[in-house]
């Protein structure tokens, strides 16, 4: 039985009018050869006006099927606009943010241009944020909430990191080298659970109508690997491994 969640209501409605217009057209004919025909037999035409009462009815019935047809394939390709929407604003905002956190990772200097894409990401969340999730087609609600909430996530990481490397007053750069190998895996590992959201929303636009978009995958981040905080010994021991070998 096809529900209003079912990708299929949308052809059941149609049908449903069809048949409609189907039953008011055999109602209409039929009261008019009830009519037609009357004319023709003597006695009491009592059964000619009964024949009409019926298809009269019919015909009523036919009417409002039509109404529901037509009302529900009208809300659902309503959703599916919506649907094809939200997935090219979700394209946007997980492409911009993927581009910062493929900046990070690449390690370069260029901070001006990384806040710009921090602030054009920030815009692209706030857009995200401005859709009435429940006028979406059900099936993508999940996916794009939580895809929303992870490029959000990734950055305010990437944020944090250059909030915590900036320049103190006394020109100190105040860089904290394992807070930002934290932050950057933590990134990393939300990038990578937004990319299985994003291709669910894909999956479900494609198949409501919608262009698949070519994401952008950088090897940076697919082939990123954690780096371990613990791989360079501490500074007391190399001073300890430094004064045994002067010894």
């Amino acid at each position: 039985m096809a529900t209003k969640n079912d990708p299929t209501v949308g052809n059941w409605a149609r049908k449903l009018g069809l048949v409609a217009i189907g039953i008011f057209a055999l109602s209409f004919l039929g009261s008019r050869l009830a009519v037609f025909a009357s004319k023709f037999v003597t006695g009491d035409p009592g059964w000619a006006q009964a024949i009409g009462s019926v298809l009269a009815i019919l015909a009523g019935f036919a009417g409002v099927l039509y109404q529901v047809g037509q009302s529900k394939a009208d809300a659902k390709e309503q959703r599916d606009e919506r649907g094809r929407a939200a997935h090219l604003l979700a394209y946007d905002a997980f492409e911009t943010v993927t581009e910062r956190l493929q900046a990070m990772l690449k390690a370069s200097r260029a901070y001006p241009t990384h806040r710009l894409r921090g602030e054009r990401t920030n815009e692209m969340i706030a857009a995200m944020r401005e859709i009435d999730t429940s006028t979406l087609p059900p099936i993508m609600l999940a996916d794009f909430i939580r895809l929303r909430s992870r490029v959000f996530a990734i950055n305010q990481r990437i944020t944090e990191i250059y909030k915590s490397e900036e320049k103190t007053s006394n020109g100190n750069s105040g860089r904290n080298k394992g807070e930002r190998r934290k932050r950057l895996n933590s990134a990393v590992q939300v990038w990578k659970e937004a990319l299985t959201y994003f291709d669910n929303i894909q999956t479900t636009a494609t198949g409501i109508g919608g262009s698949p978009q070519d994401l952008t995958k950088p090897v940076e981040i697919t082939g990123y690997a954690y780096p371990d905080t613990q791989i360079f010994p501490r500074r007391s021991v190399l001073k300890r491994i430094s004064e045994t070998l002067i010894k």
